[in-house]
């Protein structure tokens, strides 16, 4: 964990971000609106947020998982992977409790790295279309599918922030997130344009708030171990128990 202060961006529209190093990581509370598919079909959805990471590992950091931290009942992921060495950036949504049917975007090599600022929004068209953009640019370049598609699927689990499954093994991430949000909607250009801000960050409220279901911004903590949700959703990120707490600290 760490406990250090960073000198704040006073460009950013937000000043607060969640540090997490080692074994930190940090839960929401299943909702109906965090899931993919309600018995058939798929739903649009979007998640946004900022990221910055600090360390690489040998396999892989989690970096948003909804469903077990187990080899099935996954539901979706983004990952940071390393293959032979080299990093790519995954979102994948799974099809089967197994885990042995899936859909997911890659982005190229580079795109995504250590030491700095970077915004990143996933998009899922409800059907078969996932998109990731950094930094307002579409970066994925390429599929990463198994078995045959029909439908996302779909329980009641919780979302992990700071972990994810890779690799038969938990993975964690080391670095500091803030200003998640997530929409039930596929994000457009401009909408995702808008929430960049060329690098300064817009507050998710500018942005399809009717579609809004879920938007932390990583303010203060409250509750003693939860963020604030601040639509009136009202749920809360719950921070993990000692020793693997992530801290709020100044945004770098």
């Amino acid at each position: 964990m760490l406990y250090s202060v960073l000198k704040s961006s006073a460009a950013f529209s937000f000043s607060k971000c969640l540090s997490f190093e080692k074994n930190d990581y940090a839960t929401i509370d299943d909702a109906a609106d965090f899931r993919l598919n309600e018995g058939s079909g798929g739903k649009e959805m979007s998640w946004s947020a900022w990221l910055y990471p600090t360390a690489l590992g040998t396999t892989a950091r989690g970096l948003f998982h909804k469903g077990a931290i187990s080899g099935t009942d996954r539901k979706y992921s983004l990952n940071w992977v390393s293959i032979s060495g080299t990093y790519y950036l995954y979102f994948t949504i799974f099809g089967n409790s197994a885990g042995t049917i899936s859909i997911g975007r890659r982005c190229a090599a580079g795109d995504f790295v250590v030491n700095t600022k970077q915004h990143v929004v996933v998009t899922y068209d409800g059907v078969s279309t996932i998109k990731i953009y950094i930094n307002k640019v579409q970066k994925d370049a390429a599929s990463v599918n198994a078995g045959v598609w029909v439908a996302p699927y779909s329980t009641n689990n919780q979302l992990s922030l700071g972990r994810g499954y890779f690799s038969s093994a938990i993975r964690y991430y080391d670095g500091y997130k803030t200003e998640l949000a997530i929409w039930s909607k596929t994000l457009s250009q401009t909408d995702i344009d808008s929430l960049y801000n060329n690098g300064n960050g817009k507050l998710a409220f500018a942005v399809q708030s009717s579609y809004l279901k879920g938007y932390w911004r990583t303010k203060a903590i409250v509750e003693t171990n939860k963020i604030a949700d601040e639509t009136t959703n009202n749920r809360k990120i719950t921070l993990a128990a000692a020793p693997g707490t992530p801290q709020l600290i100044n945004w770098p």
